[in-house]
This record gives C-alpha cells, structure tokens and sequence, in this order.
C-alpha cells in the first residue's frame, strides 16, 4: 500500500457520505501499492495542501474493485474515466464520478518520476478543477454534408 500517512485512508462504509454525498471536489487515490501510487500520493497531498477546497483519499484499489467493475460497466463512449488499471486518482464532483487521472511514466529513472507527475497532476487541475467557464468554447453540432 502506498504511503497511508499523506492521505487519510477511505473505507468501504464511507465511500458514500465522503465522496458520493459532497457538493464539492473529492479526489480518491485507487492504490495498488505501486511506487507510483506512492508518488501520487505525494503529488495529490501537495496539491490538497495548496487549496482548502478541495478533499481527496487514499482508497485500496483491490477493496474497491467492485465500486470501480461498476463505474466501468456502467461507462459510455463519451464518459473520460478508467477505473480499470491502477493506480489511478479519481475526481468527483457533486457525487458524480467526472474523470481520472491515469499517470503516464515516461522516465525508466523513478528520480524523475515524482517531477513528471506533479507537472502531468497540474495540467490535470488547471483543465478539469481551476477551468474559467467563461473561456470554455460551446459545443455546437455539426452538419455533416457530402
């Protein structure tokens, strides 16, 4: 398991009450007790430490397999989550699983690993969680003519 003093640890029994009844921004670290779920506990507590609002767990990936077999059974072709590799941080929001963050390794050297995923986690937040709106271009459907 990763490191389970960074983040507090999210039980089976209160999945419910802390992430699917909050109005808020919840992240949760699926585990697997990797290295790299190791540095992405790190990278998650840094950026909970930045900003009060948000709240994020540590959650056993093997004890929340079926939660996740759901979620993915459940997922369409436009939904942006994976639950099914780990580790993986998911972000909810007003209950609603919205997206995951998958990490990508591109360094065989874990010295750099912690680096690349704090930089990948802050692109990560600056689209899904500190996005302005205002900015964000409408959807409009498109006629296709041949």
């Amino acid at each position: 398991m990763a490191k389970t003093d960074l983040l507090p640890r999210l039980r089976r029994d209160e999945f419910e009450g802390k992430v699917l009844q909050q109005e808020g921004t919840v992240f949760v670290l699926f585990e697997d007790g990797s290295p790299v779920a190791e540095k992405l506990a790190r990278v998650l507590k840094e950026a909970l430490d930045r900003d009060p609002k948000l709240t994020g767990y540590i959650a056993s990936g093997e004890e929340f397999s079926d939660v996740r077999e759901q979620y993915e059974a459940s997922r369409h072709i436009v939904d942006t989550y994976h639950l099914d590799l780990l580790p993986v941080i998911a972000l909810f929001r007003k209950g609603n699983l919205i997206t995951t963050f998958e990490p990508w390794i591109h360094y065989h050297d874990q010295k750099y690993w912690l680096r690349d995923l704090n930089r990948q986690f802050q692109v990560f937040l600056q689209k899904m969680v500190y996005y302005d709106p205002t900015k964000v271009r409408e959807q409009k459907n498109l006629k296709l003519e041949l």
